[in-house]
């Protein structure tokens, strides 16, 4: 059982939050709210047109309420501009410490050129535009998922697992920083390991806090946006188990 008292940053005396959980169910609002914040790491050379993303709360495929990740610019952009979506409750508390971060999928659509990716992610430093994020692909189930480490706008792949993510499948990420050395990182489907891997090259990531979404490779062509579907989000200190 995971107990939660107030957060210092909301008033609380002495007491820090430690896990931060969101359905992504509003009653009557599009808005993600004060426990949200996005920001967007601009790409060098800027080459028009712009193409990024926006995030919002609306009705999934279900009918049922969902964070959407929608595709905002022009057509056929010539520069994607990286889009991180934050957390805020845990942000100082999970900041260089072992963290999770878990989302459940509910759907992805797009074309086929454009094979949008976007997930959850730890280890997050939204000036750098830095972390760890289990990468969603494909627009037809089920979805491969992949490990990947950004270093601002490099990104590279650690581990991929396959096509395994279906809707209503969750994943989670967590990432274990007692050895700054050697980085683990464990992936899971449903609480099920899909396995570990070890990161200790010079551009491990030591320092950044849990958790929020991602998207390294949006955008659409011939008029048709791609965009994802997401509920039940968590994040906190440890493994999540």
């Amino acid at each position: 059982m995971t107990v939660i008292v107030e957060h210092l940053q909301s008033g609380g005396v002495g007491g820090i939050q430690t896990e931060f959980f969101d359905s992504f169910n509003r009653a009557s609002s599009s808005d993600l709210g004060p426990d949200w914040f996005d920001t967007t790491l601009q790409s060098v050379p800027i080459i028009n047109p712009i193409g990024s993303c926006t995030y919002s709360i609306g009705a999934a495929v279900d009918a049922a309420q969902a964070m959407l990740m929608s595709y905002s610019g022009l057509i056929n952009p010539n520069t994607q501009w990286q889009t991180l979506l934050c957390a805020l409750p845990v942000r100082n508390v999970t900041r260089t410490v072992n963290q999770f971060v878990e989302a459940q999928f509910i759907n992805q659509s797009g074309p086929a050129v454009t094979q949008p990716q976007q997930g959850p992610c730890c280890m997050i430093n939204d000036q750098l535009g830095t972390d760890y994020e289990l990468s969603v692909s494909g627009i037809v189930a089920p979805h491969a998922v992949a490990l990947q480490r950004h270093n601002g706008v490099v990104v590279a792949v650690l581990a991929g697992f396959g096509a395994i993510l279906n809707s209503g499948d969750i994943i989670r990420l967590a990432v274990d920083v007692t050895d700054t050395a050697n980085i683990r990182l464990e992936a899971f489907r449903n609480n099920v390991s899909l396995g570990v891997t070890i990161d200790n090259s010079a551009s491990r990531l030591t320092v950044g806090y849990s958790g929020g979404f991602r998207e390294e490779q949006y955008g659409f062509a011939g008029g048709i946006p791609s965009h994802s579907q997401w509920r039940n989000f968590r994040c906190g200190i440890g493994t999540g188990s």
